[in-house]
C-alpha cells in the first residue's frame, strides 16, 4: 500500500506498473492481508486516469479469491477504470519453507494450487469480459 501522493510522483517516471490485486471485498482483504483495499483501489484508479501503462496481476488462491463474486467485482472495477491487461498468477507454495525456518505457522498450508483447467476457466471468463489475459506473468 503506497501513499497516493508518492504514487502520483512515481507515475511520471515509470513505464509500466505491475499492480497486484488480491481481493475486491475490503473486509475479506483485511482478513487475508491485514489491511483494507481502499487505498490500493484508489491508487490503481488514479494510475488509470493518468493514462499509465498498467498490468493488473491477480494471484489466484483457491477458496480465497477465485470465486465468481470476486472475479465479477474485479472485472467490473477494471472495466470502470478502462484497464484491460490481466496476469492471472496461480497460487504456489514456493515460500512455505520460510515459515518453518521462521518458526511460524503457515495459514495457507492446506491450500492446493489451482489446476490448469481452473486457471483457464477463470481466464476465459475474463477474456469474455474483454480483457487480455495471460496465465502466469
Amino acid at each position: 500500500m503506497t501513499d497516493p501522493g508518492l504514487m502520483r510522483r512515481l507515475s511520471r517516471n515509470v513505464d509500466l506498473f505491475l499492480y497486484d490485486l488480491k481481493l475486491m471485498d475490503s473486509d475479506k482483504h483485511l482478513q487475508f492481508t491485514g489491511v483494507r483495499n481502499e487505498v490500493i483501489l484508489r491508487n490503481l484508479k488514479m494510475l488509470a486516469e493518468q493514462g499509465c501503462s498498467v498490468t493488473v496481476r491477480v494471484p489466484l488462491i483457491p477458496g480465497v479469491n477465485d470465486d465468481s463474486k470476486n472475479i465479477g467485482a474485479l472485472s467490473e472495477f477494471l472495466s470502470s477504470v478502462r484497464l484491460r491487461e490481466i496476469d492471472l498468477l496461480p497460487y504456489h507454495r514456493i515460500g512455505s519453507g520460510k515459515y518453518d525456518r521462521l518458526h511460524m505457522s503457515d495459514r495457507m498450508a492446506a491450500v492446493e494450487p489451482p489446476s490448469a483447467a481452473q486457471m483457464e476457466a477463470l481466464a476465459a471468463r475474463l477474456r469474455h469480459d474483454g480483457f487480455r489475459v495471460r496465465i502466469g506473468g
